[in-house]
């Protein structure tokens, strides 16, 4: 008799999105945006700056973690990678950033996956027979966000 079940997040509950390093970059870009604009807010950059070349440049230094991450399977916090990258353009960006770049990245990861249509149904139906439930997952984004999104 079953007895418990644990379940990954990631296209087991939720299905994500396009992983490929491409939409990586196209993700990345948009999320850079509002932060890029809060940048120019508080003076660290001119309104001349080339929104795509920093999204570049970021990606680069973001994308080094991101391969050995797949290489080595280990897990990253995409929010202080990010950081880290800019605050190397950007003396000023330092661990106060890293609420607004994870709002700015995971806004746009949470368009991006939805659950599946019969997560909700199978896991009341396991409750329904008394059977326990429990979620092991790894992730790159903050437990909080995958919280909220799991209520």
């Amino acid at each position: 008799m079953t007895k418990a079940v644990l379940f990954d997040l990631g296209n087991t509950l939720f299905t994500y999105c396009d992983y490929g390093l491409e939409a990586y970059r196209v993700r990345l870009g948009r999320a850079m945006e509002p932060v890029v604009t809060h940048l120019g807010e508080v003076g660290m950059v001119s309104r001349d700056l080339d929104l795509a070349d920093l999204v570049e440049g970021i990606f680069h230094k973001v994308l080094e973690t991101e391969k050995r991450a797949r290489e080595d399977l280990i897990e990253y916090d995409v929010v202080v990678e990010l950081r880290r990258a800019l605050g190397e353009s950007f003396p000023g960006v330092d661990v106060t950033w890293e609420d607004r770049i994870d709002l700015a990245v995971y806004a746009i990861m949470r368009e991006l996956y939805h659950p599946r249509d019969d997560a909700v149904v199978t896991l009341r139906w396991l409750r329904a027979g008394g059977i326990k439930t429990g979620l092991l997952s790894n992730t790159q984004y903050r437990t909080v966000n995958h919280v909220e999104d799991l209520r």
